[in-house]
């Protein structure tokens, strides 16, 4: 069993020229940068070595913030993680892949995180978890549909 962090990105600008386009906030950055050290000091378990992220500039700029506070150097984007992509697509993916040994971080959007951890831990039919801005769920569990179960989670 895998160690997984779901993250919705931190607090977001209202308006851009495109959704994509949408930055973190100076406060966003600041709740995310204090939320973050809060995780490093108080979780007991082991904290993600890798991050896989949504191509979005906010949930880019939120893995950036993540990795600097706790030494992560390796974060990989993936439009897999978009807010309208198919969660059971990232399932089997995530699946197909060989068995994650360390916990890994995933930064992406409402409604995907929502959909994600509802399925993740009760399979279809579920209705979808809520995420309030750069709040984080810690699942522990195989990457397929319904059995996680929830180990902590963080809000700003």
């Amino acid at each position: 069993m895998s160690l997984w962090f779901i993250s919705r990105h931190g607090e977001a600008e209202p308006n851009a020229n495109t959704d994509f386009e949408r930055q973190l906030t100076p406060q966003g950055k600041e709740r995310l940068n204090a939320l973050w050290q809060r995780i490093g000091e108080q979780t007991e378990v082991e904290l993600p070595t890798a991050i896989l992220a949504s191509p979005y500039i906010r949930a880019q700029q939120t893995a950036a913030i993540i990795a600097r506070n706790l030494s992560i150097s390796r974060i990989e984007t993936s439009e897999l993680l978009v807010p309208e992509a198919s969660v059971s697509q990232l399932l089997t993916t995530l699946s197909a892949a060989p068995a994650a040994t360390e916990p890994l971080l995933i930064v992406s959007h409402m409604p995907f995180v929502g959909r994600l951890t509802s399925l993740w831990r009760h399979g279809i039919g579920a209705p979808a978890a809520s995420y309030s801005v750069g709040q984080v769920m810690i699942l522990k569990g195989d990457a397929c549909l319904g059995g996680a179960s929830l180990v902590g989670q963080f809000t700003q």
